[in-house]
């Protein structure tokens, strides 16, 4: 109500002015008022030696439309943080717009937003102050498009705006092609919704002290994104794996065979063996021995390979040596014939190299 004058009438016995009952009666309207007021302010959290305490069901988005202060002691929903002050200015009951910073109980966190009311409330954008924790840089890398890296991945096809854009784990729980033989990973997602995306998968398996393999792919698609197949990408944990035709595929492996054969594969199909047989040949003057010896990995397209043999003489090295050398036809082993000199001798430590393609 508006301030209500008592007419105290005219000097010096006040006649003509309010009765000292009417007096009273204006009075207490203007008290009761006042009363009234400083109930209000102090219900609307303001005032009072404690806000307006909220349950763990109460929203952050459903707030009274009154200028208070709020407190989430326990939880809430839309909440920044589980526990925080949230101070609400709202410059109307029915349709005005709706001003909330909250503060968090625990640190020296602070977020804030601002929406019309009847809208959808905005997301809470975080503020810098004090100090960072390891949530509240989190927090901050959120706030700067770096994304959380904690954050798990539902569907690591999702190309929509729903997909953990930047870092995120996978799990068990995530469905989506995931690259062979990985269950568990972290992935880096690049996404523009229906047109260019990019992934980076790094394989997590729980063993001490190992790197796992890292692949990459793309998609496009302006109406279903279509996405490419995993590339392993290689590195120094991936070059130097078992060479094959399948996903998880190094670019050389070494196998050593028979004891006695080194075997180099390469992943363009290339192949270098070499293999020692300990053979000794006694050979008289001029004498000449052919020997046949078998490979430890069948050469493909005989055509394209090649041999060197070595047979170490134990006397003299005035002598004819290796006359020949050939891969044989079907690819299984080589041949070779060595000729002696003037002195009767022994050859030993036989060494054959060949060069060709396993696959």
């Amino acid at each position: 109500m508006a301030r209500q004058e008592i007419d105290l009438g005219t000097r010096p016995s006040g006649v003509g002015g309010d009765t000292p009952r009417s007096a009273m009666i204006k009075l207490n309207a203007m008290t009761a008022e006042l009363y009234q007021g400083d109930a209000l302010a102090k219900a609307s959290g303001w005032g009072a030696s404690a806000p307006i305490s909220m349950n763990p069901t109460d929203s952050a988005d459903a707030l009274p439309p009154i200028n208070g202060l709020f407190m989430f002691g326990n939880g809430g929903v839309s909440l920044p943080s589980s526990y925080v002050f949230i101070i609400q200015t709202v410059s109307g009951a029915g349709g005005g717009h709706v001003r909330q910073i909250a503060f968090d109980l625990l640190s020296e966190r602070e977020w804030s937003r601002q929406y019309a009311q009847g809208t959808v409330a905005k997301p809470w954008q975080s503020g810098i102050y004090g100090e960072l924790d390891i949530d509240a840089a989190l927090m901050v890398r959120r706030r700067l498009k770096i994304f959380n890296p904690y954050t798990y991945v539902a569907n690591i096809d999702d190309v929509s705006t729903a997909q953990v854009q930047g870092y995120g784990y996978v799990s068990l729980n995530t469905a989506g092609t995931l690259p062979s033989g990985y269950a568990y990973g972290v992935v880096n997602t690049v996404l523009n919704p229906g047109d260019q995306v990019f992934q980076d998968f790094v394989g997590l398996t729980g063993l001490a002290g190992a790197t796992q393999n890292a692949y990459r792919r793309t998609g496009y698609g302006t109406t279903e994104t279509r996405w490419g197949p995993w590339q392993l990408v290689m590195d120094s944990a991936s070059a130097l794996q078992p060479v094959n035709d399948g996903e998880r595929s190094g670019l050389m492996d070494l196998t050593m065979m028979n004891g006695n054969a080194a075997v180099w594969r390469y992943k363009n199909g290339k192949v270098v063996m070499h293999i020692w047989t300990g053979t000794s040949v006694m050979l008289q003057p001029g004498d000449i021995i052919t020997q046949v010896v078998a490979l430890p990995v069948k050469v493909v397209d005989p055509r394209f390979a090649v041999c060197e043999v070595n047979f170490q003489p134990t006397i003299s090295y005035d002598h004819y040596g290796i006359n020949t050398k050939w891969v044989n036809a079907d690819g299984s082993s080589v041949g070779f014939s060595c000729r002696n000199g003037a002195t009767a001798q022994q050859f030993t430590n036989l060494k054959v190299q060949v060069v060709g393609a396993w696959k």
